[in-house]
């Protein structure tokens, strides 16, 4: 598998443009399946090229995704939710992202790292913003000394705009508006917090539990439509399994 770059506000495979249809996989609560081949095999006919992991993914796991023609973007998994820099954690979470790439960052099905996913407003607001983005940059930074090829983001979300790690190479955003008009507004606005950086929408969905299986599609339907002409560099369906 080619790796994956930057290319001006969208991703380069070679010499060819890509848009990442991506899904997101776990975490399970037993730890990985032992067999990922039957889920991967789904998720290649539902249409999708990538998946979004909220864990470090196993080399088992790459080596299948790789056979089925998938891209992998792991999630470093650490104690975020609480106030990190007092308990230490925030270097629990450096030591696990080493970890993570010397066991198999060279892999070539593994596109990507999300350094944390959704700091909360609150926590962060408590600990400081620039000193909570700061360390999101620094996690970038250290990834990208190891492994430069990948490419290196945030999964943040519209209520902390403000902790946008400057050094990464896109705007994950996950975002969840269940009106289109209101949808396609808050892309546009995307694009002015991400500047000359690809946008992706790193989490969209519905619900189908509350609201129902057809309005889940159709929101889907026209989620990954607005998506697509507004410009972003893909876009995460959530989730393939929760």
């Amino acid at each position: 598998m080619e790796r994956m770059c930057v290319d001006g506000k969208f991703l380069r495979v070679g010499d060819r443009r890509v848009y990442l249809r991506m899904v997101t996989y776990g975490p399970f609560p037993g730890g990985w399946p032992d067999d990922f081949s039957p889920d991967f095999e789904q998720i290649r006919k539902a249409g999708f090229d990538s998946l979004r992991l909220y864990d470090w993914p196993s080399p088992q796991l790459l080596d299948a995704a790789e056979s089925a023609g998938l891209r992998v973007f792991a999630g470093l998994m650490w104690a975020q939710s609480c106030d990190f820099f007092l308990r230490d954690e925030f270097q629990k979470a450096a030591a696990a992202l080493s970890s993570g790439l010397a066991s198999c960052g060279g892999h070539p099905a593994l596109a990507g790292v999300f350094v944390a996913n959704e700091v909360p407003a609150d926590l962060t607001r408590w600990m400081g913003p620039t000193r909570v983005r700061k360390a999101l940059e620094s996690l970038i930074e250290q990834g990208r000394r190891s492994c430069p090829e990948l490419i290196w983001c945030y999964g943040n979300y519209p209520g902390t705009e403000y902790l946008e790690p400057g050094n990464a190479d896109l705007t994950a955003m996950n975002v969840y508006l269940e009106n289109e008009q209101d949808f396609r507004a808050y892309l546009r606005r995307l694009h002015h917090i991400a500047g000359d950086r690809p946008v992706l929408i790193s989490e969209f969905g519905l619900d189908s539990r509350r609201n129902g299986l057809l309005p889940q599609a159709n929101t889907l339907s026209w989620g990954m439509r607005a998506a697509h002409e507004a410009g972003m560099a893909g876009i995460a369906i959530y989730a393939w399994s929760d």
